[in-house]
């Protein structure tokens, strides 16, 4: 147990900490998590479209699994969240033609695309 102690005051020395703060300022760490949470969080509107539009193609009474999807929202989400979410679901469910699931393949892999580029990009 000593030597566990001894090695984590070693580890959690004023000078490792510099020298994290210091690896941290020099690769970015901050702006590259930054565009990970911006491009994960822009890449989950096109997604939910895509899924909305093929749901509203392939399912003959879409409205149910809605009503569904709205309660289980609900239970995980803040009340404001759910209802954006909610209106934005509606409303692709409305206009569910192929076009719409086109668009939405589209730009899901885009920003998929831009999203996991930002992953490789603070990984290395």
């Amino acid at each position: 147990m000593n030597e566990f102690i001894s090695d984590l005051r070693s580890v959690l020395s004023l000078s490792a900490l510099k020298r994290v703060v210091r690896r941290t300022l020099n690769d970015d760490c901050l702006g590259l998590a930054g565009q990970l949470a911006f491009f994960s969080l822009l890449s989950l509107f096109p997604f939910l479209m895509f899924l909305v539009a093929l749901a509203g193609l392939v399912i003959s009474e879409p409205e149910t699994v809605l009503k569904t999807l709205t309660e289980r929202m609900q239970d995980v989400m803040p009340r404001d969240v759910a209802g954006l979410l909610v209106d934005y679901i509606a409303r692709t469910l409305r206009s569910a033609t192929p076009s719409v699931l086109f668009l939405g393949i589209l730009a899901a892999f885009w920003s998929g695309w831009a999203a996991a580029d930002a992953l490789i990009k603070g990984t290395n």
